[in-house]
């Protein structure tokens, strides 16, 4: 007998078993009222269904046929049913069709409101009907009406509880029109032996259909049959559990069209990268040791040119084994599980404090005119020393600096990158590699360019100098970075070891003692060192002002779906303390009053999600977008379908064109 459709009998077959016991026999199953045993705990009952051998009932969401529990509190009045709570199910195969519910017992958790209402001589009224099947289908009832005191006192209604999953897994949905296919990524598991996605969603896929899983060596894929006459769009917000192996894990997500993901080819991401890492030159955090290696080029004036050749050489591959070796550690790490981003180093504040140690040192040896021999701050400029590992230090140090920064053009690839196959990730960081080191393989391959320079002189030792204060500039500012991740007495201790840098450092100048010199160096290494593992791994909130009135509302998972649903205009800054463009951007575009005053006029809601420390959860969000690193910028409106993303450098000009 065909069991869909068979909702609308519960009026007509309903057949009532009145009951002023806890428990009744509905004909194919035992229903039971049951309240936690702990008297305090009122906020809790549960409808327990134990059932005959070979029957079953339904989830929330039935599959292909059937209809879930319905509850009613009939009286006493105002003690009403906020939630019912339904345990995972499982797999009920009807052939040719495919339901979800329950064997065997079940038992549903409710939670009630106004339980301050609720005493031991309170009298309820229930009314439960649920639909039992078999090879047939039978819709049966049953009321209640007894006391409180009465409901059966035991610790089920908790373990059922317990069983509820409460943990939200990160998954990024697609809708695939070629293959009619919703298609779910996620990672984290080492291996799956059983896998499935019960939907909340009702009308929206095919049940019957096997769910495929596939492994890409980094990413799982599940997918899963949509339904002819599914009306699924990106603005479709897809609840369920997901089953992996022996748990259950709480699905929320809107899916993309796939299309639009595919359109990224490999070679638009390639040229991405080229630019990026062409125009990553001139970034505030790398041009102070970039400009060295342009001094230094310009002292070669009247060398040979196999030496400039040797030298550019040299140079460019400290560059690009240096951004390999970042793909190397990226791709590593995501074959752990371990989901990361561009900038994630930086999410550290051992990273940022050794790094910002650095800037320090460079600055001083800039200032100072300091040899530290064949350290990786012996930089190309000193008129002593000219080795070509000199060069190839350089050339690692200017990666090493830029690693906060993101240029235009910069994110897309990388995103691509991370997002994709590991066969993707080399590529595009030696197409990254190649656009940073392209000046100066192109100096290699024609080197009279050099003398399109300027002349050497005087003026280099005033530039070299001058560049020093870039650094401590950039030292400053990731001082600033790091006083948001840690206590004040790590601060004040990174602080004492500048000051002790710059005695050192100072002496290191003053003396011509080889020894004395040798020593301080050692000294400034271990007190680095001394500092970093001392750090407290307590990380402090990240938004310093959020004492101050604020202009934005923190991102959080759900705040995207609330504002879609409620037709909503939102726009997010996906933003981190040691992202350079990222505070610029906010100084010269997203802060100003033209700009905010616009977003208020228009009721934007302008919510930002600080990566300064690791979050998975804003990782999972830019992952959506196509993107592993910050800036990015999200507009949407009621009137798109898919929300609009904005250029990775913004002015206000920018920010009205694409609003």
């Amino acid at each position: 007998m065909p069991i869909k459709n068979l909702r609308f009998l519960y009026l007509l077959l309903a057949f009532y078993s009145l009951s002023i016991y806890s428990q009744i026999d509905t004909g194919h199953s035992i229903v039971s009222i049951h309240k936690i045993s702990e008297k305090t705990d009122k906020n809790f009952i549960g409808i327990k269904v134990d059932l005959d051998e070979g029957w079953h009932t339904y989830w929330k969401n039935p599959g292909d046929a059937g209809g879930p529990i319905i509850v009613k509190i009939l009286s006493p009045e105002n003690v009403n049913i906020k939630k019912i709570y339904f345990p995972p199910p499982e797999l009920i195969p009807y052939e040719p069709l495919m339901t979800y519910g329950y064997k065997e017992e079940v038992l549903f958790p409710i939670e009630i409101e106004n339980t301050d209402l609720i005493d031991e001589d309170t009298l309820f009224d229930f009314e439960v009907n649920l639909l039992i099947c078999e090879d047939v289908c039978i819709p049966e009832s049953a009321v209640f009406s007894l006391k409180y005191n009465e409901f059966i006192a035991s610790d089920e209604t908790t373990e059922w509880l317990k069983s509820i999953p409460d943990i939200t897994y990160p998954v990024l949905t697609f809708i695939n029109n070629k293959n009619n296919t919703l298609d779910m990524k996620f990672s984290g598991i080492d291996e799956i032996s059983d896998v499935y996605f019960f939907p909340e969603n009702e009308n929206i896929f095919n049940y019957a259909t096997k769910q495929k899983l596939s492994f890409d060596g980094k990413n799982y894929l599940l997918e899963i049959n949509i339904d002819e006459i599914s009306n699924i769009n990106s603005q479709t917000l897809l609840t369920g559990l997901l089953k992996i192996n022996d748990g259950y894990y709480k699905v929320k997500s809107s899916p993309k069209v796939l299309e639009i993901q595919k359109s990224k080819s490999i070679l638009k991401m390639l040229l991405f990268a080229f630019i990026g890492g062409l125009i990553l030159n001139l970034m505030p955090c790398v041009f102070p040791v970039i400009s060295l290696k342009v001094l230094s080029m310009v002292k070669m004036g009247g060398e040979s040119k196999s030496k400039i050749i040797s030298h550019s050489l040299i140079f460019s591959i400290g560059v690009i084994i240096s951004f390999l070796a970042i793909a190397a550690l990226v791709t590593y790490l995501r074959s752990t599980g371990e989901m990361i981003g561009w900038g994630f180093q930086l999410q550290s504040p051992y990273v940022v404090s050794i790094l910002s140690s650095i800037m320090i040192i460079i600055g001083f040896v800039l200032l100072l005119d300091i040899n530290l021999g064949l350290l990786l701050t012996r930089l190309g400029s000193s008129t002593n020393n000219s080795s070509l590992f000199s060069s190839f230090s350089t050339g690692i140090l200017a990666v090493i600096v830029a690693s906060p920064c993101t240029a235009p053009f910069m994110g897309a690839a990388i995103g691509y990158a991370l997002l994709e196959s590991s066969s993707s990730t080399y590529p595009i960081f030696l197409s990254l590699s190649v656009g940073f080191a392209f000046p100066y393989i192109l100096l290699a391959l024609k080197p009279s360019l050099i003398q399109k320079l300027p002349k050497p002189g005087n003026w280099m030792n005033v530039f070299k100098e001058f560049m020093a204060f870039p650094m401590f500039a950039t030292a400053i500012w990731l001082l600033w970075v790091f006083s948001l991740q840690v206590s004040t007495s790590n601060l004040i201790e990174l602080i004492l070891i500048w000051f002790l840098i710059g005695i050192l450092f100072w002496l290191n100048a003053k003396t011509k003692n080889q020894i004395i010199k040798s020593l301080s160096i050692l000294i400034v290494l271990i007190s680095i060192f001394a500092q970093t593992i001392n750090i407290n791994n307590e990380i402090t909130k990240t938004n310093s002002d959020q004492s101050k009135p604020q202009d934005y509302v923190l991102w959080n998972q759900t705040i995207e779906d609330d504002l879609i649903s409620s037709n909503k205009s939102f726009f997010i800054n996906y933003t981190a303390a040691w992202c350079i463009t990222c505070q610029a951007n906010e100084k010269i575009a997203l802060s100003s009053l033209k700009v905010q005053n616009y977003f208020k006029s228009q009721d934007i809601t302008y919510l930002k999600a600080d990566w300064t420390n690791k979050s998975p959860e804003i990782l999972e969000s830019l992952k959506k977008y196509g993107r592993t690193g910050v800036p990015l910028y999200i507009y949407w409106e009621p009137s798109m379908s898919e929300p609009r993303v904005l250029p990775a450098i913004l002015t206000e000009k920018i920010i009205f064109d694409y609003l």
